[in-house]
């Protein structure tokens, strides 16, 4: 899910990016000889995301049939100039928060049409991070899969670092996300089992496994309380105010 920019400290974070991103843009061609005309080329760029408070994604162009493009982070702006056909592309995605960086890379291939201009676009979600490439044209993704629109999806976030409780997605369905950082999943309707993980070195890291019927549209929130230590864990339907798995007191 993308966010525009909800906080001071994001808007700050936002207009810093784009500085960078803006004044650090390049073209680099991926054949030889002149830059052709607009119309004789296709055109691939990468893209910069924010999620919440100061996080942010940037997708990379890293290589272009095997030759290296990469212009560093922060080069999400840049565009990639090839020549119409299939080529093969590898896109890094990168997940920032402050000064951390996470990354995945992924290759694929695609047929590029002449005049048509491409984007490489993605989102972060723990082990099931997703990346893609949309022709700006037609609307249509080229390469990669699009994550489903939010009203055929259910979606499960966690209480994130700034709350004194930190829980983290650590399982959903069996597949183990891929750090201890994951706050939100998306799953299809159905019955899921979800594993949550408390971000709590004093108690041992403790777990909780859960099974609920998650519905399209719906925003389901991990949520407990800490006294001493007794911790308690629940899920509570946000569109409903129902609780779908656990306790509350």
């Amino acid at each position: 899910m993308k966010l525009l920019p909800t906080s001071f400290q994001q808007i700050v974070f936002s207009l810093l990016i784009l500085f960078i991103t803006a004044t650090g843009c390049t073209t680099k061609l991926t054949y030889t000889g002149p830059q052709l005309p607009p119309e004789k080329v296709a055109k691939l760029k990468g893209t910069y995301n924010f999620y919440f408070l100061l996080d942010a994604v940037e997708c990379i162009i890293v290589a272009v049939d095997g030759e290296s493009v990469y212009g560093g982070i922060w080069s999400s702006g840049d565009t990639v100039q090839m020549l119409p056909g299939k080529h093969e592309v590898t896109i890094d995605l990168i997940w920032h928060s402050y000064d951390t960086h996470y990354g995945v890379s992924q290759t694929f291939y695609f047929v590029a049409e002449a005049g048509h201009v491409y984007k490489a676009d993605g989102n972060w979600h723990g082990g099931d991070n997703q990346i893609w490439i949309i022709d700006k044209e037609t609307g249509q993704v080229v390469a990669g899969m699009k994550p489903l629109p939010h009203e055929k999806v259910a979606r499960l976030k966690c209480r994130g670092v700034f709350h004194p409780l930190r829980c983290a997605i650590a399982a959903v369905d069996g597949k183990i996300m891929s750090d201890d950082f994951t706050w939100e999943a998306e799953m299809l309707p159905g019955k899921h089992e979800v594993t949550i993980k408390l971000i709590e070195p004093l108690l041992g890291f403790p777990i909780w496994r859960f099974s609920f019927v998650a519905e399209a549209g719906h925003v389901y929130k991990v949520d407990g309380n800490w006294h001493g230590g007794d911790v308690q864990i629940w899920i509570i339907d946000k569109e409903t105010g129902q609780v779908v798995a656990g306790e509350k007191p």
